[in-house]
């Protein structure tokens, strides 16, 4: 819980920080820079009991890299066919579940920087309730 309150106090330090040095047309690439860059390193660099979900998802990891083939793999669990099909080809590569968790964590902050950058007012609070909700 103390690198949540770490976290969301770093959030708001990065807000205060870019509010007062950053030039005004480079607020925003600075302030999203630091948070998605902080969020990135926090969600793919944690232990693998970190979250309801990991555990499973390293499990899959293992029986997926265990298989010869793709199509063998997504016949003998019941998740989606890309998710599999990026857990094969990773693990071809690498016995390194982080570096799924990364691919992972990089798509979904990408896909958000997109639209915060494209739709939020306020790209401060938006990352703040990105963080908190």
């Amino acid at each position: 819980m103390w690198v949540h309150f770490l976290l969301l106090v770093l959030v708001f330090a990065a807000i205060g920080i870019q509010k007062l040095i950053a030039p005004y047309s480079k607020k925003q690439k600075v302030l999203l820079t630091i948070v998605f860059v902080v969020f990135f390193v926090f969600a793919t660099f944690r232990a693998y009991t970190v979250g309801n979900d990991t555990p499973e998802y390293l499990r899959l990891f293992n029986l997926v890299n265990t298989q010869s083939s793709i199509a063998n793999a997504s016949s003998i669990t019941r998740y989606e066919l890309g998710y599999i099909a990026l857990n094969y080809i990773v693990g071809r590569y690498t016995n390194n579940f982080t570096i799924l968790l990364g691919i992972i964590t990089a798509f979904y902050l990408v896909s958000s920087l997109y639209l915060v950058k494209r739709y939020a007012r306020s790209v401060g609070t938006a990352c703040v309730l990105m963080f908190t909700l």
